[in-house]
């Protein structure tokens, strides 16, 4: 079970310091940028969502059925003096319709985060940064966004969706489908050089994502770093082969209780990896592998995960998209070590299944997908087949730390599952813009298998669907 602990700090006392040191930087930065020429670019962002369930269920006294209402804002403001940009963002966030029973899915997970609070809201600072831009190296210090696998681009506008959409986020990134979303406070850089981009980040990540109480708070007992070296796309590769390759390490370092209480000490997470993208405006292949060592609590870990994607763009009516893809994460054997890949902290709504059942630990997930224009809307279907890598580990769920008390993952078990094979989601969706108006909705359906109808013997099968609109406003 996924629990959260409240703050020793009063809610109200953390907010009003949350807005005074948003204010105080403003002014500070105002007053330092007079002497020269300041661009402000000042936006306001708004978001809505409705969310319904019907969950799969282990017990008949739990509740299968309950409806989530959504709500975010957020107002950014950005200064540009000469190289520098001074950047904040101040985020309200509230949700209404949390189960206090609930038998799956996130409506559990965000009413036990939240300590049984089932209308949580928030209000602080979301992100407050200065960064300079040089030929050269660029850099950003203080509260942040990051997104691993997208730290450069490749030139080629169908391509850098595609790292966009298929690549980025897979082991640390922002969770912003979720309400509150997840930031860091530390420090990053980038380096271009001759055909090679580097990048580094030194983090502590903060409290959020279907956390709102504490959110925005550091997790100082956390640290997550790393470097990436990307080989420029067309320029490595013999023959002219059109060809994007990354190699890239992370660092990961938990002491909080949470990671203590889950694996009997500390977590000691080193992932050394790589991805490679090939391909042009048309088609394109995407490799990418990782391989992971250190300590979790007492024991060694040992892991590793990979995933293979191809996709075809066609040119016709509806610009149609067609893309497959295996992705793999080792599982856990109770023979001393500990082998079940750990999935960091990622955006995992983006890859295994929009109803946020799977995290990328023993996991296996042969998946097909397809999106083609109808008119102004862009409609999407993605059909996903789970299965668990080893029988005598667990099924997990979650996206990482988002509070002190958990670690962020569930790892659901009933003793030795009797299959691997835990069943079939298919989600369909469908998005457009209107104006400065964005629309999207929605459903998903899971058809639970063996190993999910052992542990969930009332019901395993589920389904989900939702309705959001969003704006911005510039001024």
């Amino acid at each position: 079970m996924l629990t959260a602990t409240q703050s020793s700090v009063p809610l109200s006392s953390r907010r009003r310091g949350a807005l005074t040191a948003f204010v105080s930087t403003a002014l500070l930065l105002l007053l330092a940028t007079s002497a020269g020429a300041v661009e402000w670019s000042l936006s306001l962002e708004a978001r809505a969502r409705g969310e319904l369930f019907r969950t799969p269920s282990a017990s008949p006294v739990l509740d299968d059925s309950y409806q989530l209402g959504l709500g975010r804002v957020r107002f950014v403001a950005d200064a540009t003096h000469e190289r520098w940009t001074f950047h904040g963002a101040l985020q309200g966030a509230a949700m209404a319709g949390l189960p206090e029973d609930g038998a799956f899915g996130i409506g559990p997970v965000y009413f036990a985060a939240n300590d049984g609070d089932d209308n949580p809201r928030d209000f602080g600072v979301l992100e407050l940064s200065a960064a300079w831009s040089g030929d050269v190296v660029s850099f950003v210090v203080g509260r942040q966004r990051w997104a691993d696998g997208l730290e450069a681009g490749t030139g080629v506008p169908e391509l850098d969706a595609v790292k966009r959409a298929r690549l980025a986020e897979r082991l640390v990134g922002n969770w912003d489908w979720v309400n509150v979303g997840r930031r860091f406070d530390g420090g990053s850089a980038k380096l271009d050089g001759d055909g090679i981009h580097g990048a580094f980040f030194l983090f502590h990540p903060l409290a959020g994502g279907v956390e709102y109480d504490n959110a925005f708070e550091p997790l100082d007992d956390l640290t997550v770093g790393g470097a990436t070296a990307t080989f420029e796309y067309g320029e490595w590769f013999p023959g002219d082969v059109p060809a994007e390759a990354r190699l890239f390490a992370i660092l990961y370092d938990d002491e909080r209780p949470g990671a203590r209480a889950a694996a009997g000490g500390p977590v000691k997470v080193d992932t050394l990896g790589a991805s490679l993208l090939v391909g042009d405006a048309g088609r394109d292949v995407l490799l990418w592998g990782a391989w992971q060592t250190g300590d979790w609590g007492s024991r060694d870990h040992s892991a590793w995960a990979g995933i293979v994607e191809a996709g075809w763009r066609l040119e016709g009516a509806g610009d149609p998209e067609i893309r497959f893809g295996v992705a793999r994460a080792s599982g856990d054997e109770p023979d001393g070590g500990h082998e079940a890949f750990f999935n960091l902290l990622p955006t995992n709504h983006k890859w295994y299944g929009a109803m946020d059942y799977n995290a990328f630990s023993n996991l296996l997930d042969v998946y097909a997908l397809g999106r083609r224009g109808f008119g102004p809307w862009k409609v999407t279907a993605e059909l996903h087949h789970f299965s668990l890598v080893e029988k005598g580990d667990g099924w997990y769920g979650g996206s990482g730390a988002f509070d002190e008390a958990p670690l962020g993952y569930a790892r659901r078990r009933n003793g030795r599952f009797p299959a691997t094979d835990l069943g079939w989601e298919l989600d369909l969706t469908a998005a457009r813009a209107v104006g400065n108006w964005k629309l999207a909705a929605g459903a998903s359906y899971f058809l639970g298998r063996e190993a999910a109808e052992h542990l969930l013997r009332e019901d395993a099968d589920g389904a989900w669907a939702f309705f959001q609109v969003s704006r911005s406003w510039d001024f």
